[in-house]
């Protein structure tokens, strides 16, 4: 409270009698002078306690005989000093006890001509602002300290924050996992299934095959045959009978070429299927792309007629090393989706455009669609193996899949674009101009050769092959016999029995999958009583699971697939030279 605002409550009082009780209303010191004769009218508790003394024995008092005695700074005008209208600041006072304050002191004159004497101990508002100072500290060393504890708990959370991101991409990464842990399961199961069904058409394919062959082999004969029929027929005039000998004998060539082209599509398809069972290894070649797409596209004209208008650009390139059959999957998978991705009705508004063009360092064949588009969010897992965006029945959601590992195998890629649903689709293969092959998962395998040459007695060598498969031993016995001694045997101990009685032979042609032992175990056994035969023994197969693929490849043995090429059975049996077997 100001000095002005104790005069305004004050001045207009008559302080007679109630002057205590007005100054005790406030909490400073306070003491009522006479101006003239400087003594003491009235003071209050504060100023007693102040000035230690008693009121009853001051008031009447000269101002200048209670209190202090000693004044430092202003001795010799002690009171007189401090009695002046006016501010003193921090007068030091000692009391004859050797007490010291530091007083400040307000002097006012109130109207009626007294003087008016605020006192307030300055001691103890530098104690106070010591306090509040040594309070400010700790309020600064507590909030430092809250602002330490702050930035530990941000930096806390920071690390929470991580580690809930870390937890989060774990888990993203588990749950990726277990989805490959399970799709592995059913790719082995697949594969294995794959196996037992490549091996029930591999062997029926075989004989198939070798038949096929035999009719290629004999097609000139059979052609002198039916025209010499013709012929036969016009003599008796029937001309019905002659003409269909006649077209029969122009017709025989091209029906036995288009059905081994039919049977090598199968076992193409065979192979592809091996390709993730672990079956045969396919051969990269050189390959010009421009044949493999217009072969693929052959599949597909009829369904695109009543699709799509079918545009082509097929760029000048290089020939490009790949397995062409699992190249031609690929073009084959995605000329199939664009085609499913137009409906049929309106082929003059719609197009499909395959395009075989260069890259930089790349060949890419391009298939670009009308068609009903993907989505984004879709169109990231296309690849996703088990997933399709495809309505139920349509799709099996291995087909990109399959198709990307074959072109990543290859050193390449597959790019799939589309602007959105309805705005069609854009797939890209693309392959290096150099090869740039993976290491195969199937098993390494030797080159379909003998170490030894086998001919004997005059050219002939003496064969012993063994399969479980009667029919396919039949085709074989009949393709081989021409130029061989041919011994079959339809189990594998049949053909240990064989050789414990002392039968001899050259060379020995083993199935890899039989009902009680496999092609490499016999093999083995064979050698073991036989040593003579080592080096001499080949396996033939026709799909086998992983098990057996590497037993397979343990064995180090030249390994045919069925169906078998005619050109290296030849090239095996002969150790090299060429044999009328193909």
């Amino acid at each position: 409270m100001t000095l002005h605002s104790i005069e305004r409550v004050i001045a207009p009082r008559d302080l007679g009698s109630s002057d205590v009780l007005s100054l005790e209303a406030f909490p400073e010191a306070l003491i009522i002078i006479d101006g003239e004769d400087l003594s003491v009218c009235a003071l209050n508790d504060r100023a007693c306690d102040l000035l230690r003394v008693e009121r009853e024995l001051v008031i009447g008092m000269p101002i200048d005989t209670i209190g202090p005695k000693c004044f430092v700074g202003v001795e010799e005008l002690g009171w007189y000093a401090l009695v002046e209208p006016g501010y003193r600041e921090q007068a030091h006072v000692v009391w004859p006890d050797g007490g010291a304050r530091d007083l400040s002191a307000f002097v006012s004159e109130l109207a009626d001509g007294r003087l008016l004497l605020l006192l307030r101990d300055a001691s103890e508002r530098r104690q106070l602002d010591r306090d509040m100072i040594s309070q400010h500290a700790q309020l600064q060393l507590a909030h430092e300290q809250l602002e330490q504890q702050r930035d530990r708990l941000a930096t806390r959370n920071s690390e929470l924050a991580q580690a809930k991101a870390t937890l989060l991409r774990l888990n993203k990464e588990l749950r990726r996992a277990q989805r490959m842990l399970t799709i592995k399961e059913k790719l082995t199961t697949l594969g294995q299934f794959a196996a037992g069904i490549a091996h029930e058409i591999n062997n029926p394919l075989a004989f198939v095959t070798d038949i096929l062959h035999e009719l290629s082999r004999e097609a000139p004969l059979l052609e002198e045959v039916l025209h010499a029929a013709a012929d036969q027929r016009v003599s008796n005039h029937d001309d019905t009978e002659r003409e269909r000998c006649r077209r029969l004998a122009l017709d025989l060539s091209s029906m036995l070429a288009d059905s081994r082209d039919g049977v090598r599509r199968i076992g193409s398809l065979v192979r592809q299927v091996g390709i993730y069972s672990h079956m045969g290894a396919a051969e990269a070649e050189r390959c010009e792309l421009q044949d493999v797409v217009s072969s693929a596209l052959t599949l597909f004209r009829s369904a695109l007629g009543a699709r799509a208008r079918l545009e082509q650009r097929f760029e000048p390139l290089p020939p490009v090393t790949c397995v062409r059959d699992e190249i031609n999957q690929i073009v084959v998978n995605l000329l199939s989706n664009a085609v499913q991705a137009i409906e049929p009705g309106s082929p003059s508004y719609n197009s499909v455009a395959v395009s075989v063009l260069r890259d930089g360092d790349y060949a890419v064949i391009e298939v670009r669609d009308s068609g009903c588009g993907i989505a984004p969010d879709k169109l990231a897992r296309a690849t996703e193996m088990f997933y399709t965006s495809k309505r139920p029945g349509e799709g099996t959601g291995m087909g990109l899949a399959l198709s990307l590992g074959i072109a990543q195998r290859h050193g390449g890629t597959i790019e799939l674009e589309s602007p959105g649903v309805g705005l069609g689709t854009t797939a890209r293969l693309k392959l290096p101009l150099e090869a740039v092959l993976a290491e195969s998962p199937r098993p390494p395998r030797r080159p379909a050769t003998s170490s030894l040459p086998v001919r004997t007695r005059g050219g002939r060598c003496r064969v012993l092959v063994v399969d479980d498969e009667p029919m396919l031993l039949r085709a074989l016995h009949r393709r081989l016999s021409r130029v061989h001694d041919v011994t079959t045997a339809d189990t594998p101990e049949t053909a240990l029995q064989m050789l414990a009685r002392g039968e001899r032979f050259d060379f020995v042609l083993v199935d890899v999958l039989m009902p009680t032992i496999t092609g490499p175990e016999l093999a083995a056994r064979i050698v073991a009583t036989t040593p003579e035969l080592s080096g001499r023994i080949a396996l033939m197969s026709g799909g086998v699971s992983p098990e057996v693929a590497a037993q397979v490849a343990e064995s180090s043995l030249p390994l045919l697939d069925k169906p078998l090429d005619p050109a290296k059975l030849a090239l095996l049996l002969d150790g090299g030279e060429r044999c009328d077997c193909a």
